[in-house]
């Protein structure tokens, strides 16, 4: 059984759609924990309207490549990685009616993740950035970290034990501990935990990242796995035998496009 999870406080019991889409009602009680009790009124006091908690999460199609959106319920949003048009990330983004975007998080600096992130930068006044350390010489990326630079962002590189907030949720970091060199193994893994619903965005992360994040005991009950490396058999190898430690079995498996 999955552990509460105290500190995604917009975490609710969840209603589970292939865009996921969390919803409940928090009582008054629950809102008001702590606070001094008031004394009493000599007139009924009307209640304030319910707090609605939970968050979507769209898998986009940017073609090959990678980019996923959270959305909390306090309408803040995060985007994991751009694909590789510029392009295609802005018309998806402007046919979904974003309009402004808290955070980026850029699992590695492979072009199919890193090139629309570019785009996004020129598109919104990002808050924070989130990296994982390790470098690219090809012009995209750098053109990506001058971006970062002009943006004035708050910049954070995240390893394995970080946490990644979005409006009263908690991203989780399970990957990488330290940097191996290898740019697909180094690629951020994030764990969503909100209520009975565990999501695993994994970059491109390949059989050997995979083991370490076994290893480290940071995976339960995942519900909806974003395969990595678009599918790469390897994921699918290790799926297999690591089956219990995706118990119930897994609800979805996400795999993006990664062209021929």
């Amino acid at each position: 059984m999955t552990p509460d999870n105290p500190t995604n406080e917009a975490c609710t019991k969840p209603n589970t759609k292939t865009t996921l889409w969390i919803l409940l009602a928090l009582s008054l009680a629950i809102v008001g924990c702590g606070l001094a009790s008031p004394k009493p009124a000599s007139t009924p006091t009307p209640l304030p309207p319910p707090v609605a908690a939970g968050f979507t999460i769209d898998f986009i199609d940017v073609g090959q490549g990678d980019a996923t959106l959270i959305t909390a319920v306090t309408s803040e949003t995060l985007l994991v990685d751009g694909g590789r048009s510029k392009a295609r990330i802005r018309d998806r983004l402007d046919s979904m009616g974003i309009k402004d975007m808290v955070g980026i998080a850029l699992t590695h600096p492979d072009a199919d993740h890193v090139a629309g992130l570019v785009e996004v930068l020129e598109m919104f006044p990002v808050e924070r950035i989130s990296l994982n350390g390790g470098d690219s010489d090809s012009q995209t990326f750098g053109n990506f970290m001058a971006g970062v630079e002009a943006e004035g962002a708050a910049v954070a590189t995240v390893s394995r034990g970080d946490t990644i907030p979005l409006g009263g949720l908690t991203l989780n970091v399970v990957h990488p501990g330290e940097l191996s060199g290898d740019s697909n193994e180094d690629s951020v893994v994030l764990l969503l935990d909100c209520a009975e619903v565990e999501t695993l965005l994994t970059g491109d992360a390949e059989a050997p990242s995979e083991e370490k994040i076994i290893a480290s005991g940071a995976l339960f009950d995942i519900d909806v796995l974003k395969i990595g490396h678009h599918g790469s058999l390897q994921w699918y190898g290790f799926i297999s035998p690591h089956r219990s430690n995706f118990s119930p079995p897994l609800t979805y498996r996400v795999v993006s496009y990664m062209g021929t």
